[in-house]
């Protein structure tokens, strides 16, 4: 009987550890490994990084001085909290534009450079194999049982079947030891270790 429940105990301790690590299909991102699979199965989009403006390049080494600059100026005109923000983006501005052109064009060559390199991340992460680092394959087996879910759920609903995933493996979070999980239809999961 202690076995028992201690095997129950242990399976209930593994499907809380998945629920609470789980990873939503839903999510946006490159980094899912859920969508890249949804991306390169059914073409649904994963937004393409955009084009930093320049201002905010410069913006990221230069921001004490623009907040404090920020700060006198909301202080002078008495500007509620809320609009902070606009008076730190003109400051941004108006201190960018006082840059000497050369150095300007040194910060656009590098907001470039930078949008650069995220669209080849993004390429590969898109296009490319999935990784095979074990914090990412953690990653994929503890979002398996959510990405799969609806799948099964629209292949019985079309077929009249009971459905079922099984998968196991080596699992990174237990030191590569063997694990299964069992997913059938109507939310029955099971985990063995």
């Amino acid at each position: 009987m202690l076995t028992f429940v201690d095997q129950q105990i242990k399976r209930w301790l593994a499907y809380q550890h998945m629920k609470d690590q789980d990873i939503d299909p839903t999510e946006s991102g490159a980094q899912n490994p859920y969508r890249i699979l949804l991306h390169q199965l059914m073409g649904v989009t994963i937004q393409k990084p955009r084009k930093i403006w320049v201002v905010n390049v410069w913006w990221k080494t230069q921001r004490k001085e623009i907040d404090r600059e920020a700060k006198i100026i909301a202080e002078r005109e008495k500007t509620p909290p809320s609009k902070l923000a606009a008076v730190r983006d003109k400051v941004a501005r108006e201190l960018f534009e006082k840059l000497p052109e050369i150095e300007q064009a040194q910060w656009v060559e590098q907001a470039n450079e930078e949008h650069e390199a995220a669209v080849a991340k993004w390429k590969e992460q898109t296009e490319g194999r999935p990784s095979i680092a074990p914090a990412d394959r953690q990653r994929c087996i503890q979002g398996l049982v959510r990405f799969a879910q609806p799948i099964l759920d629209l292949v019985s609903e079309a077929t009249g079947w009971k459905c079922s995933m099984i998968a196991g493996g080596p699992e990174p979070a237990h030191g590569g030891c063997l694990n299964m999980i069992r997913y059938a239809l109507f939310f029955t999961q099971e985990y063995f270790f």
